[in-house]
């Protein structure tokens, strides 16, 4: 299964039997089987007809829509299975605090050991990585050990920020100058890797809302506000 990325301005998309056809004016310029397809990413105008989400939601393809200039994505989801049951646990669970936060200390406390873990590995590269990042890696365990005595979500929230803005910044020591990488920025970003980082997320947003649904749960009902 695989991820289709449309990113040719002009084109017009076409359900042909039980594949994806691609049109320049007149022109057939390709197709892809539509049961391959797990996704299909938009980014740039053209033109597709109701019959062609129609079928991409038959073979249980969603559709996510990079728009405007800040490519907000608009995420198409394909028909899939409602547990009413689960749904009704997973509302009851959303009302009580003490499990949000258990549930979103362990989201965060694991991000936070993936950012140090990652630093980490980088550290090992060189003599000068090591000195660079000695002090994020240990501003990052710093935070992981507070994580567990957060008192609520807002404080939660705020040692998960201040993890990113470390991390992010530590990358910068990593990466090529030619990427011009400075910390994380969006909306639009402004240069390549904040680029991917954006089309990354964005993906990995829609297979997330994607398997809530498929389990049978609400994606619109979280434990854990800005969780990201």
């Amino acid at each position: 299964m695989v991820t289709l990325f449309v990113d040719r301005k002009g084109l017009t998309l076409r359900a042909d039997s039980s594949a994806l056809a691609f049109y320049d004016g007149n022109e057939r310029m390709g197709t892809v089987p539509l049961k391959l397809l797990e996704r299909v990413c938009i980014r740039g105008d053209l033109q597709l007809s109701a019959s062609v989400l129609g079928k991409l939601g038959e073979h249980g393809a969603g559709v996510v829509v990079l728009s405007g200039r800040k490519r907000q994505p608009v995420l198409l989801m394909p028909n899939l299975k409602v547990d009413a049951q689960r749904r009704m646990a997973q509302f009851n669970l959303a009302q009580n605090a003490d499990f949000c936060l258990r549930q979103a200390k362990g989201w965060v406390g694991g991000k936070v050991a993936s950012q140090a873990a990652l630093l980490e590995r980088f550290s090992t590269k060189s003599d000068v990585l090591r000195a660079r990042l000695h002090q994020p890696c240990s501003v990052l365990a710093d935070v992981a050990g507070e994580i567990g005595a957060a008192a609520d979500t807002a404080r939660l929230r705020g040692l998960e920020g201040a993890a990113a803005a470390r991390y992010f910044a530590a990358l910068a020591y990593v990466l090529p100058d030619s990427l011009n990488f400075n910390g994380r920025n969006r909306r639009p970003p402004a240069d390549a890797f904040n680029a991917v980082l954006s089309l990354g997320y964005t993906l990995l947003h829609f297979e997330l809302v994607r398997q809530v649904y498929l389990t049978g749960l609400d994606p619109f009902v979280g434990f854990y506000s800005g969780l990201k």
